[in-house]
């Protein structure tokens, strides 16, 4: 790229001093716009929180360089709630764009284990994303908490055996203990062997979540299958219901049972077992 041209660059894309005056003249120009701190677009139209999301990674790759995507974020791969992202990295302050604050602590470099990311940011391997899952830590303001809840923990790796049974997550508990005395997150593998050792039904620990204390008795549930089924039943009630006007016995109710319907015949819907894996969200780039 020439010195000074904005020729190629993206849609959304930060200044630095080899394009400095070309930006300048470009605003002035009218054929780009400043939508935060350094950062530009061609876009003259879009909100810019729509900007940045369609550019998400590569800007957090451009804020953050070598980054390694950490905490809820490596297991949510996506913005939580309120627009923050969680991130390793040597910045010490918040990075604030349109609709997303990137948000980073110090820790442990990217191990071997961990994947490479867009842009050149670093994605932590699953064993490492639980392993700091596992650690405490505050809400701050009004945002989430860098961690997901117990709650969350749990269903996550409900997901996980749902996925790859019990063999799967028993080799996550192996790389688990592998890793932790390098990120020194010893502590966190002890909880975390104590968790999945009561999921798998083999260990005592206090469990949180619905699927979980299901997993944990030996009657675990599909969840998807298990909404399906309410919706269902709540379609079922619907067409009982009887218009306004209908004179049936019972209609100051609301609802008669007509066996003549029917939907009355089919069987009470019932919790079900295992199925076909959920999907935990991902990126198209974290694979």
């Amino acid at each position: 790229m020439p010195r000074n041209s904005l020729e190629g660059l993206p849609e959304a894309f930060l200044s630095n001093a080899a394009i400095k005056s070309a930006v300048s003249r470009a605003v002035a120009q009218g054929r780009i716009r400043q939508i935060a701190t350094k950062l530009y677009t061609f876009n003259l139209d879009d909100p810019p929180e729509q900007i940045v999301r369609r550019s998400l990674w590569e800007l957090v790759a451009a804020c953050a360089p070598g980054a390694l995507i950490a905490d809820r974020t490596a297991i949510e791969n996506r913005p939580a709630a309120g627009g923050s992202i969680f991130v390793v990295s040597e910045r010490k302050r918040d990075i604030e764009l349109p609709g997303l604050t990137i948000r980073s602590r110090s820790g442990a470099a990217p191990l071997d284990s961990d994947r490479p990311f867009v842009g050149g940011l670093f994605l932590s391997s699953t064993a490492r994303a639980f392993l700091d899952n596992m650690a405490p830590s505050r809400k701050r303001g009004g945002d989430v908490s860098r961690t997901l809840t117990r709650t969350e923990l749990e269903d996550r790796l409900d997901d996980l055996i749902r996925r790859g049974g019990p063999d799967g997550l028993n080799a996550l508990r192996d790389e688990a203990r592998h890793i932790a005395p390098l990120i020194d997150r010893n502590e966190e593998y002890a909880a975390l062997d104590r968790l999945i050792g009561a999921l798998l039904g083999t260990r005592e620990d206090k469990l949180a979540s619905e699927r979980a204390k299901a997993r944990g008795a030996g009657t675990p549930f599909d969840p998807e299958r298990r909404a399906m089924a309410a919706l269902g039943t709540g379609m079922v009630m619907a067409r009982m219901t009887i218009p306004c006007g209908c004179h049936f016995a019972g209609a100051e109710r609301g609802i008669v049972r007509l066996p003549s319907d029917p939907l009355m015949q089919a069987p009470a819907p019932s919790a079900v077992g295992l199925s076909e894996p959920a999907n935990i969200d991902g990126a198209s780039g974290a694979n």
